[in-house]
């Protein structure tokens, strides 16, 4: 099993930190690439686990919510060891896009609405369909 950790710093103060990854959790399960499962659990007022299901796996994560930080480790099984990174990241990611946002805010308009990354993918932007879909569009990437 990999463990992977990471701190995101922040200037929220822990009991607005903790507010906002809370009003993000039951949207984080739709943004798992390829669909899956999470399972929250706060164990203190500062420690939260998540039991996130993906691909027949179970991954656990943890986050510890301090003043300024968050700190947090990502379990993963060896069978998704290969996908180490990407994993480790998307927690990562998710907290932080849940740290920057009020809650209620997570999801599309913080970018993370869509399963997979889009090349091109602007949301200042937007492509049409047809110009996603020609190879001889000429607007840059």
């Amino acid at each position: 099993m990999a463990d992977l950790q990471f701190d995101i710093p922040h200037s929220l103060g822990k009991a607005e930190a903790r507010r906002r990854i809370d009003g993000g959790l039951p949207k984080l399960a739709a943004h798992i690439p390829g669909g899956g499962t999470v399972d929250p659990e706060w164990l203190s007022e500062d420690r939260l686990t998540l039991s996130i299901k993906a691909m027949s796996q179970k991954i656990a994560a943890e986050l510890e919510i301090h003043d300024e930080t968050v700190r947090g480790t990502v379990k993963i099984p060896m069978m998704l060891s290969m996908m180490a990174g990407p994993i480790g990241e998307f927690v990562k990611t998710s907290a932080e896009k849940m740290l920057s946002k009020p809650t209620g805010s997570f999801g599309r308009a913080t970018g993370v609405g869509h399963r997979l990354p889009r090349p091109g993918w602007d949301s200042e932007s937007p492509r049409t369909q047809s110009e996603m879909n020609s190879p001889l569009s000429t607007r840059t990437l």
